[in-house]
């Protein structure tokens, strides 16, 4: 249960600082550069899409970008140097724009309210550089069911700890069985059956087709009450 308790709070307050440090060491390493640039496209409703091209974390300017809509006659929307305002919560960028008199003025526009830094850096990490919370912020914003089974995957691997004892300390301790090493093997299998389910009811909550509530907890429940059932039986 402490380790449990202990991977929780790795998940939360340590792995997301890490990943970060990792990648701006790969960067320096493979790339030759000190900052970290990453590329992505963002869901900004219901058919805009926000394609963005080396965007600077530790700056949060955007290099490029490319606004498009999907199943409309509305040409995409290209502009460059793109830089989170704090104050209005929006990237902003300038544009050159006709004045009606022959001469050019300079506006200030600005990218979808979605877009934000947090929505870019968070997607661009690997699922399970995730915090809760990164998670949550990531279902919110795209409706996405794999982020909502990742949310709920981070508080059931922990319990996989307590899991996995329930499952496999009742062939070791079974004083019916034919050797120790048979249990330990039982045991194994069983462990490993677990996180093959576990692994397909995810994909499947991935994919839409499981509620991802479902998805994330239904091997942690089947598997775990398999395994109350089996320390039960144990002869004490």
């Amino acid at each position: 249960f402490l380790l449990a308790v202990l991977m929780g709070l790795v998940q939360q307050y340590v792995a997301p600082g890490l990943a970060d440090s990792r990648e701006r060491v790969k960067e320096l390493l493979f790339e030759g550069r000190t900052e970290r640039l990453i590329d992505g496209r963002y869901r900004c409703g219901e058919n805009r899409y926000v394609f963005v091209r080396d965007y600077d974390a530790n700056r949060r300017v955007i290099g490029s970008f490319d606004v498009s809509v999907l199943d409309s006659e509305e040409p995409p929307t290209l502009g460059a140097e793109a830089v989170w305002d704090e104050a209005e919560r929006r990237f902003v960028y300038s544009v050159e724009v006709e004045d009606g008199e022959g001469g050019k003025v300079v506006e200030r526009r600005t990218l979808p309210e979605s877009l934000t830094p947090q929505l870019v850096e968070s997607q661009e990490r690997g699922p399970y550089d995730l915090s809760y919370s990164q998670a949550e912020f990531l279902f919110g914003r795209t409706g996405q069911a794999k982020w909502k089974v990742l949310l709920h995957y981070h508080l059931t691997f922990p319990l996989s700890n307590v899991l996995l004892l329930l499952l496999g300390l009742p062939f070791v301790l079974n004083q019916h069985s034919r050797s120790l090493l048979l249990g330990m093997v039982i045991s194994i299998l069983i462990c490993a059956a677990y996180f093959a389910f576990d692994a397909v009811m995810r994909n499947l909550g991935d994919k839409d087709v499981l509620h991802p509530v479902l998805a994330a907890w239904f091997g942690v429940i089947f598997f775990g009450s398999l395994g109350v059932v089996l320390i039960d039986g144990v002869r004490s």
